[in-house]
């Protein structure tokens, strides 16, 4: 982190996803807390946290998850910070208080009016709990070659039927957050509705990401905060749509070069010669007026050498 605020809006995205600021009505107890997958995480977080002048308690713990149908175990380490101090600057810096499906919030204004390295900042946060990983599949198809696919699950959360129009709202200023960093959302919907144990509904309010390679790719950059698993996961992905996004940029720069040498007189076979590409191509470009499509590169992800890294 290369400021203060930068780093606030790392642990306010943590917060937003998988921690939690608890208030005791009663026993006026304060506590900030964060679950977190791995031990690496556990170190990264109360490195963070220790910075903040505050040493939390780790306890790993095994617990059983229910969402909407589905009931799953799964181990974490409950980060927690009994401290007023830490509780006052994060409720007054906009985290919500309680349990978040149950309350309305924003994404706070010092992060919506911040600039790009504080926006990125919260998004590593908040994608490093609540973020799906990318990943890409090589699928075949008839009468055509193989193609790369890339495969993003929505990003998902929860919220009480009655708090549905919030839940939206916050969906769009995350969305907001997204596109500025080049991540197209396609779109934002709710799905599903589910009895809770007090016997109110919720419903599962989800944000479809583009899966381009250049969105993709944008999205992957971003990281994942206190979160080593999906960082180890998407390396591969990173990397080969990293390139991919070469080849395309070269691709477009031979285009570039092909405009250049034409309109200074040079012939069409004159291009394609001097540029290495073929004669059709370079008719394509300057007589027909098309525009440079994907570089035929034929790399396909696990020849390449891709490995998905599964949870």
């Amino acid at each position: 982190m290369n400021s203060a605020n930068e780093h606030l809006a790392k642990i306010t995205g943590a917060l937003f996803s998988d921690g939690c600021l608890y208030k005791g009505e009663k026993s006026h107890y304060y506590e900030v807390s964060f679950s977190v997958g791995t031990q690496a995480d556990v170190d990264e977080l109360t490195k963070d946290l220790t910075e903040r002048g505050v040493i939390p308690r780790v306890r790993r713990q095994e617990k059983t998850v229910c969402i909407g149908q589905r009931t799953f175990t799964i181990r974490v380490f409950q980060v927690r910070c009994a401290s007023k101090e830490l509780f006052l600057t994060f409720s007054r810096l906009g985290v919500p208080v309680g349990k978040k499906s149950n309350v309305s919030f924003s994404v706070p204004d010092w992060i919506l009016n911040g600039n790009s390295e504080v926006k990125r900042a919260f998004l590593a946060g908040f994608l490093g709990g609540d973020g799906p990983k990318v990943t890409i599949e090589v699928r075949s198809r008839k009468g055509k070659e193989p193609f790369n696919a890339v495969r993003i699950n929505d990003i998902e959360f929860y919220k009480r039927e009655d708090l549905l129009a919030n839940g939206f709202h916050f969906a769009n200023e995350l969305s907001r957050l997204l596109k500025e960093q080049g991540i197209v959302v396609s779109r934002i919907f709710n799905k599903g509705r589910f009895l809770r144990k007090d016997g109110t509904f919720s419903t599962s309010i989800h944000i479809a990401l583009g899966k381009s390679i250049e969105s993709a790719l944008s999205y992957s950059r971003i990281g994942f905060a206190y979160c080593s698993q999906k960082r180890e996961q998407v390396k591969g992905a990173e990397a080969f749509l990293e390139t991919i996004a070469q080849k395309r940029y070269e691709w477009k720069r031979t285009y570039e070069a092909a405009l250049n040498l034409y309109n200074a007189g040079g012939t069409v076979k004159l291009v394609a010669e001097k540029l290495k590409i073929s004669y059709g191509t370079a008719f394509g470009w300057l007589r027909k007026g098309k525009t440079p499509t994907v570089a035929y590169h034929k790399l396909k992800f696990d020849k390449w050498g891709g490995k998905n890294v599964d949870d």
